[in-house]
């Protein structure tokens, strides 16, 4: 390479690329053209800086919100030479000299006594060399501690190689490509440094942000039958564990790096023209702005978006502008993509939320809080089959084979934070039927089968009773249809009109069966009721 000036350096570097190297991240409440720059944790930053002319490296200036320092490019590193410490020992512009070379990976020996000024804008170009991309080795602390995936997970991906080490510092790289063309020209790169708790989410400089994108399939193309789009490759990741695939899907998993673009979608319809298209983005603002805008270029429209922050207290507007020149603007507590879509009549893609926080990773850690090795598919199944244990002692085996049918779907459901419905017989008679609507749900790491409605079939007149006022009566004395009775004395209930009875606070209670217009319903037997059928009996 030729010998290097600052302003060759500033009209390459960016100030918010060398930032994000030492792990800054951009702050998505900042502002657009003015964006801010957060090192450490949002709420308690270790420092925070302001960018100017983002879109252009040369002019670029910054200032850091506590009033410490401020300037362009030189001045942002020669403050901070102790974070870049891995490229050099030097102090002052010597420091600053050495670390830029490095960062352009310029193996020439500078003299620094030489250095000039002169107006070059030449780009940085993407260098896969530099880089150094090695197989991922089995047990990656970043991704089993940090993130929390499975071993089983990362080798998954691994063996795959849709994932690498890069660089110096032992990034976790994701490939980036565009298809056809199957070179690399890109990375997603990710790391933790324990020594001073930086988060490092970075991609390398000239790296291909508008039309490569990062792809996992385990089949052939032509088998391909979903494919499920991400911002994130780790978000894929969780997601992959979380629903329990395995690497015989016949799904696809693909992100676009935290951008969505036209040029990013047409080649993966291309390749994958007869698959279903699902929507796993953030759940947050700009990742409604994202589903949205997937949706719109899936029938290669035009869409632009993005979401502005009133204030503090006032949250987010959502601006949106289609190809037909309709401008929409919407506050963000109004705002749903689904919903969005549906109105518009747009039903090319399906989309799925996590069920609990912004992200799949945040989700797949949630799950994750009480064991680390247990992933969150087996947790719930768990809760369930031994739900269904239970129910099939009491002889409810009607409702524990319908849960078992649909077991997949159901967790499945769960795992998103949703609730399933079914609808059920829990006792039957040659005469009766008594009919169960109720949602399955996790309560904690329990699953709960909650009632809401119940109901009696009369076979012979094909007639539905309600039975509303029967549930409402054990539900106000906190007896469970499904925990306190088996299915026989529901069953006698409904044919031989047999008391029902359990035992509440050391006293059995009894009840018979009433049956008027509005449906059927309990009423208590009284003791002295009771005494006198006794008598009668004996007489």
């Amino acid at each position: 390479m030729a010998l290097m000036t600052f302003d060759d350096f500033r009209s390459r570097i960016s100030i918010a690329e060398i930032a994000e190297s030492i792990g800054y991240w951009r702050n998505p409440n900042g502002g657009v053209s003015k964006p801010s720059y957060i090192l450490g944790d949002k709420n308690n930053p270790q420092d925070e800086i302001v960018i100017y002319n983002i879109d252009n490296p040369a002019k670029q200036t910054y200032f850091n919100r506590k009033g410490t320092d401020k300037g362009n490019l030189i001045n942002f590193v020669e403050t901070r030479l102790d974070s870049f410490s891995s490229y050099t020992n030097e102090k002052g512009l010597k420091g600053v000299n050495e670390v830029l070379n490095k960062y352009l990976n310029n193996p020439q020996q500078i003299n620094r006594s030489k250095l000039t000024t002169t107006n070059q804008t030449k780009a940085k170009d993407f260098n896969l060399n530099y880089w150094n991309l090695r197989p991922l080795p089995e047990g990656n602390s970043y991704l089993t501690n940090r993130r929390k995936l499975s071993p089983k997970t990362i080798d998954d991906f691994r063996s795959r190689y849709f994932i690498y080490l890069a660089g110096p510092n032992d990034h976790v790289a994701f490939p980036y490509r565009t298809w056809p063309a199957m070179e690399i020209d890109n990375l997603e790169m990710r790391n933790y440094f324990p020594e001073n708790m930086q988060n490092y989410k970075g991609f390398p400089s000239g790296g291909n942000r508008t039309t490569s994108s990062w792809l996992a399939s385990f089949v052939p193309d032509n088998q391909v039958t979903d494919i499920y789009f991400f911002e994130s490759c780790i978000d894929a990741m969780s997601f992959y564990e979380i629903n329990n695939f395995t690497k015989e899907t016949t799904c696809a998993f693909a992100s676009s790096g935290g951008t969505v673009t036209q040029n990013q979608i047409t080649p993966l319809m291309r390749r994958f023209p007869n698959a279903k298209w699902h929507s796993c983005m953030d759940n947050d603002a700009s990742g409604n702005i994202f589903d949205i805008g997937l949706a719109h270029y899936l029938e290669g429209k035009e869409f632009k978006g993005y979401a502005h922050k009133l204030s503090e207290t006032e949250g987010k507007v959502i601006h949106l502008s289609l190809g037909n020149e309709k401008e929409i603007t919407i506050h963000e507590d109004y705002f749903s993509s689904t919903k969005f879509l549906k109105e518009n009549n747009i039903n090319n893609l399906d989309i799925i939320k996590p069920g609990r926080g912004k992200d799949w990773n945040e989700l797949l850690i949630y799950y994750k809080r009480f064991d680390l090795n247990l992933d969150p598919s087996v947790k719930v199944s768990m809760a369930l089959n031994e739900t269904l244990s239970q129910l099939n002692l009491h002889g409810f085996h009607d409702i524990s084979i319908t849960i078992e049918r649909n077991s997949n779907k159901i967790v499945e459901r769960l795992l998103k934070g949703d609730q399933y419905y079914v609808s059920v017989p829990i006792a039957e008679t040659n005469t009766y039927s008594m009919l169960m609507d109720c949602n399955l749900r996790m309560k904690y790491s329990e699953f709960v089968v909650e009632p809401t409605n119940l109901y009696v079939f009369d076979n012979a007149i094909a007639k539905k009773h309600s039975a509303q006022s029967l549930y409402d009566t054990l539900n106000k004395e906190k007896v469970s249809l499904l925990k306190d009775f088996h299915s026989n004395d529901l069953r006698q209930l409904l044919e031989k009109n047999t008391p029902l009875s359990f035992t509440k606070g050391g006293v059995e209670r009894s009840f018979e069966r009433t049956v008027s217009p509005s449906g059927w319903g309990l009423k208590e037997i009284s003791p002295l009721k009771k005494n006198s059928i006794d008598l009668d009996h004996t007489l």
